[in-house]
């Protein structure tokens, strides 16, 4: 059977008179004599109604005793003015806590702070230096812009380090990806919709690609040059074809980069530096070196290029250029050259044209930019006239444009930097595509911009 419910228990019962408490008043009133009480004698004689009456009237004199406040006690002279004293001091003591603050003294020692307090005061702190963090983020960190005269849109999404970018047959992209493991893909625009397959698998470090008319794609890959083609344009890769297998960047600090197909059909290729300013022990290295498509037989062709990621034929006049990553132990800044067969352009000694018989950049971009990308504008299209340097800067999340200049002459070129797209986390290669319309790989974002003219 359950319990009943609990209650609150009832006060437990008094057996005998209530004790009384002492009294903590002072009486200021005369005392009263104390009355003769009557003897028992006396007592049983008097009639019972008097008895009762005595009995009341002294009960009835204690409870007013017990209830009657004691009278305040007059103040002494000077009372008054003390206490109105040591009000004062008490106000002027809080107004000094108040004016000091939580942090400061008063008279002569520390005001406690309570642990709420100084849980609100770290807190405060706390969020006041994570907004002033997060605005000179958002200061530093800006968004792709293009120029005014531009639109730029995300094209391609969720890549894995796009590193490298070629048009393709029929309106097609190729994008190698840098991440493990690498690969190309091929993507193309189907009724608004981005499609992508895998075209190539199981490759390292794509930095360059370059189509022949023959319809093969060559790509520079680590410390190789290989060929691929869709014989049957099925979609599928059934011809590769390795062409160097030993170039010298697979224990280096760069790699073998950029390519470009010269006027005479001949590849060229760039080959990276193995330390950052040495003699290196391979010939091929820090050079830019002319390739047969058919055989990979190939000879040095320009040395002195610590690190060219990129090179491009200029299609107005014929000529090759590539970027250059000079060396980070100095100032140089970073250039844009001309090449030209059997030219020494100064690495590891000099920027070029600093010592005698070396050759000095056509045009030079800020200290450590790391200019990556290179390409050229084919028609009027994009940017009103053909032949313009479209140059990637990597560290700056920049995409320049240089307008050349030739110096029939002396055989060189000077130049005019334009800013054509800021806000880039890490942009890399770039690429016209048959629509007249520039690509743009950020590694960072793992994504492709497109780039047109309003």
């Amino acid at each position: 059977m359950p319990e009943p419910p609990r209650t609150a228990s009832s006060p437990p019962s008094q057996t005998g008179a209530r004790p009384t408490a002492p009294s903590t008043t002072r009486n200021y009133t005369r005392p009263v004599a104390p009355q003769r009480r009557p003897s028992r004698t006396s007592e049983r004689r008097a009639p019972a109604r008097d008895r009762i009456r005595e009995r009341e009237e002294r009960s009835k004199e204690e409870r007013t005793k017990q209830e009657k406040p004691e009278p305040e006690p007059e103040p002494k002279d000077g009372d008054g003015e003390r206490e109105e004293k040591e009000r004062d001091d008490r106000e002027t003591e809080f107004d000094d806590q108040d004016e000091e603050g939580l942090l400061g003294r008063s008279r002569g020692r520390r005001l406690p702070l309570s642990h709420s307090t100084l849980t609100i005061l770290v807190v405060v702190i706390v969020v006041t230096a994570g907004l002033w963090w997060g605005l000179d983020r958002l200061a530093d960190d800006d968004e792709p812009t293009p120029g005014p005269d531009y639109l730029l849109e995300v094209w391609a999404s969720s890549l894995d380090r796009p590193i490298s970018v070629s048009a393709g047959p029929e309106g097609s992209m190729f994008v190698g990806q840098g991440g493990s493991p690498g690969e190309i893909l091929k993507l193309w625009e189907d009724h608004g919709n981005i499609t992508a397959s895998q075209w190539v698998t199981g490759i390292s470090s794509p930095m360059g690609m370059v189509w022949t008319p023959t319809s093969w794609l060559y790509v520079s890959h680590r410390g190789r040059l290989s060929a691929y083609q869709d014989s049957n344009s099925d979609g599928a890769v059934d011809k590769d074809v390795t062409l160097i297998d030993d170039l010298p960047t697979n224990a280096g600090i760069h790699l073998n980069n950029g390519l470009a197909v010269g006027p005479d059909g001949f590849l060229y290729l760039a080959v990276g530096s193995s330390c950052n300013a040495c003699s290196e022990k391979d010939e091929r290295s820090a050079t830019i070196l002319r390739v047969n498509p058919t055989n990979g037989n190939h000879t040095v062709f320009a040395t002195g290029l610590r690190n060219s990621l990129d090179l491009a034929l200029r299609p107005t006049s014929g000529d090759l250029f590539a970027v250059d990553n000079c060396r980070t132990d100095k100032e140089y800044p970073e250039e844009l050259n001309l090449i030209v067969k059997d030219r020494d352009y100064g690495w590891p000694d000099s920027a070029g044209g600093e010592i005698p018989g070396t050759t000095g950049p056509d045009v030079t971009f800020p200290v450590q930019s790391k200019p990556w990308g290179l390409a050229f504008t084919p028609d009027h299209r994009f940017t009103g006239a053909a032949g313009e340097a479209i140059v990637v800067l990597n560290d700056l999340g920049k995409v320049v444009k240089v307008n050349l200049t030739h110096d029939a002459m002396n055989d060189s070129y000077t130049g005019r930097v334009e800013d054509l797209v800021t806000g880039l986390e890490s942009p890399t290669d770039l690429a016209f595509g048959d629509d007249g319309a520039l690509y743009i790989t950020d590694s960072k974002l793992g994504q492709v911009f497109k780039l047109t003219r309003r």
